[in-house]
């Protein structure tokens, strides 16, 4: 089956390598939503001389705008734009064809009989929904059978652009008799529009299902695929673990975290989150691992300068491609992607402090609630320090009478099938809990933490 480019990888990726060529394709979704960048990317990234692309527009939109509005793209192409992509203006001939009776009829033959003799590869009509104003529901049925049919003998691709609401896919003719239907989502949210790309029905071919988020950049149309869809297969299981380089937390840990498993290090502000992560990190880079460091606030250079004051370079890691980082900052995350949040849990028991008060009890975290990159988090399962295997909690907690306690413990709450030592250690070299295991005192009621 031969296919035609949509322009973008990613997006012939879910259709499974492309658009089937002669094939009738409806591309839906509401103003602003990108259905026109797409239709013109399709254009631009297939149309020849010997094969065009004709365009048909609905609107009264003369030639000179639509350049002006295509020329930021860089799929577009201004020598092109004419000969290779024809735009055909509908709106004077439809009113005519209104007039004389049969306007549906008329628009039909018009198409057809342009398409025999061009022979373009792709035929567009922006917007399809404008033909509603020619004819009732009978006629606009029979008409887009016909023209369907009709069109399929050519060879063409016959791309439908239009407004169409989510209930039109269950009474709309064109839906009925489409090959493809492209389905786009634009969900608005106060930092940045979410929007979202679908594949609802690909017939003879297989194609990648479910929402795709995508931007609209000078590239056009830049789809990123579901993680979960490109995942690679299945290696195997991995063994051993990453060491930590505190001897401390490693032998908390029972040797660092193990590898293939799922970590959660909690900690309000100011407790070292960041700066232990890092220097994890580091111990991998030193035993010649490769690392992936994805940061919400600070960016790479912040994160470099961050590690450089505590003698981490990072600089020679990042030039070798042994490590990658990727900046997401809150403007492209959308917390309400986020499942049900369960802000209980299991309390965990005060630990003792080096100053004979105790420690408060740690606060109730949320699950993951954004998306990263556009890309939804599944934040819809239980929280992650609930199922996860590992969960380290640092605090910088105060005693009950106001004054300091340890400035830095450090909390192992849970790891799954492992014998590790749970309680807290302060991670001050002056603090004598450090050197041991922190005794456990349950307060009246709470549940103690066990090992899963």
């Amino acid at each position: 089956m031969q296919r035609l480019t949509t322009g973008n990888t990613e997006l012939d990726g879910i259709l499974n390598g492309g658009v089937p060529t002669g094939s009738f394709v409806v591309v839906a979704g509401p103003p602003g939503s990108g259905k026109s960048i797409l239709a013109h990317q399709i254009a631009f990234s297939n149309a020849t001389a010997e094969r065009p692309a004709h365009y048909y527009s609905t609107m009264s939109e003369s030639q000179s705008k639509m350049k002006r509005h295509l020329q930021d793209f860089a799929f577009y192409d201004d020598a092109r734009f004419g000969e290779a992509v024809r735009l055909i203006q509908l709106t004077e001939f439809a009113e005519e064809a209104r007039q004389d009776g049969d306007a549906l009829a008329r628009i039909n033959s018009e198409i057809i009989t342009k398409t025999y003799q061009a022979k373009p590869s792709i035929v567009i009509l922006d917007s399809s929904r404008a033909l509603q104003a020619f004819g009732n529901d009978a006629q606009l049925r029979a008409a887009t059978f016909d023209l369907a049919s009709k069109m399929a003998h050519s060879g063409a691709l016959l791309l439908f652009v239009g407004e169409y609401r989510p209930d039109d896919a269950h009474s709309a003719a064109e839906f009925a008799v489409a090959d493809v239907i492209v389905e786009l989502a634009n969900d608005p949210a106060p930092t940045r529009d979410g929007r979202t790309i679908r594949v609802a029905k690909l017939r003879g071919s297989s194609f990648i299902a479910g929402q795709h988020p995508f931007v609209i950049t000078n590239h056009g149309i830049q789809v990123h695929q579901r993680l979960e869809s490109n995942a690679p297969s299945p290696t195997g299981a991995q063994t051993g673990r990453a060491a930590f380089t505190h001897d401390e937390l490693n032998a908390m840990t029972g040797g660092g975290m193990p590898r293939g498993d799922v970590a959660l290090l909690l900690g309000p502000t100011g407790t070292g989150k960041t700066t232990l992560a890092l220097q994890w990190v580091h111990a991998g880079l030193v035993r010649g691992e490769r690392a992936l460091y994805v940061a919400l606030e600070e960016n790479p250079d912040e994160l470099s300068e961050k590690a450089d004051a505590f003698g981490l370079d990072f600089t020679g890691a990042t030039d070798t491609g042994h490590l990658r980082i990727i900046h997401a900052p809150a403007g492209l995350t959308d917390p309400r992607r986020a499942g049900p949040q369960d802000p209980t849990g299991p309390p965990g028991p005060p630990a003792p402090c080096c100053r004979g008060g105790r420690h408060q009890q740690p606060p109730a975290y949320p699950p993951p609630s954004a998306t990263l990159a556009g890309l939804p988090v599944r934040a819809d399962r239980a929280p992650a320090r609930r199922r996860g295997h590992i969960a380290v909690h640092l605090r910088t907690p105060r005693t009950r009478d106001g004054t300091a306690g340890c400035r830095r413990p450090v909390q192992l709450r849970q790891q799954r099938h492992t014998a590790a030592l749970h309680g807290t250690r302060c991670r001050t070299r002056t603090c004598p809990v450090g050197a041991q295991d922190a005794p456990q005192q349950p307060r009246q009621g709470a549940a103690p933490v066990r090992d899963r």
